[in-house]
């Protein structure tokens, strides 16, 4: 059976359990309110008829003749008896079940008694007659419950056609709902199956329904996924096409400067020099590859130690300002200051490395690339400025995604040093696992500054 016919039924089911509860509540109410107004008219018609009984010289219990139009109000759905102390009837006014008493249990009461008798036929009161605190007879009054019945089981009747015309309507209704909704669901599941069939991450869902019940979320959230999903296929697509371009230029000068040495039989310096540049480039693209695996399967370990920032970014000036000079580059620090940070000393500079890098890799021969360090009330900040051609719009929201690497990256001079795609996500990560922030300022032509912001405080070190 499918869901919305479980469904369909489930929630017909809970109406008729509603209904039938709703139903005998009701009647509940329904016939004690009439019990309690019977029971109150038969208690005023005993007090009113008490009044004429009398005791005859012999002590015999008697009656007087009764007016006419004593049960005017009533007619004839009250049924009168007095019956003595020997239980023997002196008194009834009408023959409506002989000679035989409303309430046998009543005759020997000895206060009033309401009862129900002759299976639900009448609604009876006993009320025991006394003279001088001696019991002298009993005055039984009842109801004729024939027209209340009637009136009972037609409401039963109604109640039950009620309910099933109810159930119809609910389930049909519950039903058309359900399908609704079903069929939202169903689009997702062919939109994922066309996913998978097509491998097409480009696919999304198309909900015509409330975009803010749980259905509508569900179908902007997969969507969702799907676009980072997309984003993430296509940037490793790219990624491993360049990564081959990456790979293949170094090995075809490593293996062309052997084969000459090969070929002359004698070993050039200029040769091993290029083939040890060459090396260091993959070696730097391997340990950038390994460290990413790493981040991804969440196996890097954080220590945090006390680190003296001002330290660090004077170590990386000095091993990256020669590159920067040997590109007639202007690298500057504008401004240190003397400050002390929780974190892990080999990632924060490998974080350093990598913007600095990055500056001096866009930055064109000649440019200017500034340093700084300063801090705030609860802040470390770092910034790195470079005056190179700035960053393009549509590349920002992806700046610092795995595997991403901008157009403007594959323009590269041969002279400027390789990047892989991986140096921003990789600082990205260290500065978000230092509990930091790192944001970027660009406008194309007007360069690039990355801003990074550290705890000032020392808490967390491990």
């Amino acid at each position: 059976m499918s869901i919305r016919y479980r469904l369909a039924a489930t929630f017909t089911l809970l109406g008729v359990i509603f209904l039938a509860v709703f139903g005998g509540v009701m009647y509940f109410l329904y016939s004690n309110i009439i019990f309690a107004q019977l029971d109150e008219l038969l208690m005023l018609e005993t007090i009113h008829l008490s009044g004429y009984a009398y005791e005859d010289k012999m002590g015999y219990l008697k009656i007087q003749p009764l007016p006419r139009d004593i049960h005017r109000q009533t007619k004839d759905k009250l049924i009168i008896q007095v019956w003595n102390k020997d239980n023997r009837l002196i008194y009834q006014n009408q023959m409506v079940i002989g000679l035989q008493p409303l309430a046998p249990d009543g005759l020997n009461a000895q206060d009033t008694l309401f009862s129900t008798t002759y299976n639900g036929r009448f609604r009876v009161l006993s009320r025991p007659i006394y003279n001088d605190e001696s019991h002298n007879g009993t005055l039984q009054i009842g109801y004729d419950l024939t027209v209340f019945s009637l009136t009972e089981n037609s409401l039963i009747r109604e109640m039950v056609l009620f309910t099933i015309f109810a159930v119809l309507i609910a389930s049909s209704l519950i039903y058309l709902v359900v399908s609704r909704e079903i069929r939202r669901i169903i689009n997702v599941t062919e939109t994922v199956k066309r996913i998978n069939d097509a491998d097409d991450p480009s696919l999304r869902i198309e909900d015509t329904g409330p975009r803010g019940d749980e259905i509508g979320e569900l179908a902007i959230a997969f969507n969702h996924t799907m676009s980072r999903l997309e984003n993430i296929l296509i940037s490793q697509r790219r990624f491993l096409a360049d990564v081959s371009h990456e790979l293949r230029t170094p090995m075809t000068i490593i293996k062309g400067n052997v084969d000459l040495m090969r070929r002359f039989g004698e070993f050039d310096e200029e040769s091993l020099n290029t083939i040890d540049t060459q090396t260091d480039r993959l070696t730097r693209m391997v340990t950038s590859l390994l460290l990413l695996e790493q981040v991804e399967t969440g196996r890097v370990e954080i220590k945090k130690t006390p680190v003296n920032m001002a330290d660090l970014l004077l170590e990386v000036y000095q091993e990256l300002v020669l590159i920067s000079e040997y590109r007639d580059q202007r690298m500057q620090i504008e401004e240190i200051d003397l400050v002390v940070v929780a974190g892990n000393r080999d990632q924060l500079k490998q974080v350093l490395l990598n913007l600095t890098s990055n500056a001096i890799n866009y930055t064109p021969d000649g440019g200017d690339i500034y340093l700084a360090l300063r801090k705030d009330e609860s802040s470390v900040i770092i910034t790195i400025k470079d005056s190179g051609p700035g960053i393009p719009e549509e590349d920002l929201p992806y700046l610092f995604e795995r595997f991403y690497r901008g157009e403007k990256s594959r323009a590269r001079q041969a002279s400027q040093i390789s990047g892989f795609g991986l140096g921003l996500s990789i600082a990205y990560w260290i500065v978000r696992n230092h509990n930091g922030t790192i944001k970027v300022n660009t406008a194309p032509g007007k360069g690039t500054e990355f801003i990074v912001r550290l705890p000032l405080t020392g808490a967390g070190i491990m």
